[in-house]
């Protein structure tokens, strides 16, 4: 189930986020943390990768 929410969220943006909390709803903790820990990891990946940029961008301004 939480795979076609995640497929809803690549495909349909809101709906996507709206269906992992309604499945989230029905079915409990037992998918509400992995989805939240999932999202941390994406959170975190993300300001990750922003961080290499900037470490990129710097190191070719400095050449």
């Amino acid at each position: 189930m939480l795979i076609i929410g995640v497929l809803f969220l690549v495909i349909g943006g809101g709906l996507g986020i709206a269906f992992i909390f309604l499945v989230n709803a029905i079915l409990g903790v037992s998918v509400a943390v992995p989805s939240v820990l999932f999202g941390i990891v994406f959170v975190w990946m993300g300001q990750t990768t922003d961080r290499l940029k900037e470490v990129l961008k710097m190191l070719k301004s400095e050449e």
